[in-house]
């Protein structure tokens, strides 16, 4: 099954040594491509984690188009921005791992 997820359940899961929780769940954990400005933006263990397994191809880069962020809340970060359009753009009944704040401000994720 696929997953969408953004960089704070990731950075969580990596500082309680679960990520591989997620990759066993999830054969296809997709992330936005906004997510790699902010892992590397602030060096870390966990980030170190989570690009690691983006490099082995564990997990997912997507791009996402400008065009597909109009209409989500500009409150919340790029990455989560691109989270919510992913999981918009790919199917929102795809299961996700986003913060609740992030759903509160993105709205419907369907026309």
């Amino acid at each position: 099954m696929k997953i969408v997820c953004n960089t704070s359940p990731l950075i969580l899961l990596a500082k309680i040594g679960r990520l591989d929780t997620l990759l066993r769940l999830y054969r296809e954990p997709m992330i936005p491509k906004a997510l790699m400005v902010e892992v590397s933006a602030k060096p870390s263990h966990e980030n170190d984690q989570i690009k690691a397994l983006l490099k082995e191809g564990k997990l997912k880069l997507r791009q996402v188009s400008e065009k597909t962020l109009d209409g989500i809340s500009i409150d919340l970060g790029q990455g989560e921005r691109e989270a919510i359009a992913l999981l918009s753009i790919k199917n929102p009944s795809l299961p996700s791992i986003l913060s609740q704040a992030s759903l509160n401000l993105s709205g419907p994720l369907t026309s």
